[in-house]
């Protein structure tokens, strides 16, 4: 039986592997980094996350419930809008704008499964 205090020491010369509860890909990351013993990998200090985490101050003037959200869905309307005004006779309804061809795509073949006009 290995005494209260004494886990580091004795775990130090064992490789990461050997720790079961040390997920495969956070293994891997660590040995990228040049860490393959246990005894390599050091504990964080208790004030380290306060280090990570921003100050309070970081947050103020920003409305956490509107100005950290996702858009709409279908994309911004003042844009959509103008769209609208450069093909005649379609509405903002008629647009969606994505953030990227995957995203594009992804709603292309979404309404080629349920028979939709996709233009």
């Amino acid at each position: 039986m290995i005494e209260a205090g004494q886990e580091a020491s004795f775990l130090a010369p064992y490789p990461l592997g050997a720790l079961s509860a040390l997920e495969v890909r956070s293994r891997d990351r660590l040995q990228h980094f040049g860490l393959h013993r246990v005894a390599q990998v050091q504990p964080m200090e208790v004030n380290a996350l306060g280090r990570i985490i921003p100050p309070p101050e970081a947050f103020q003037g920003i409305d956490l419930t509107r100005d950290l959200r996702y858009g709409l869905i279908q994309g911004e309307v003042k844009l959509r809008e103008a769209l609208a005004r450069e093909y005649p006779g379609s509405t903002a309804e008629n647009f969606v704008i994505t953030n990227g061809a995957s995203e594009a795509l992804d709603l292309i073949f979404r309404g080629w499964s349920k028979g939709e006009k996709v233009l």
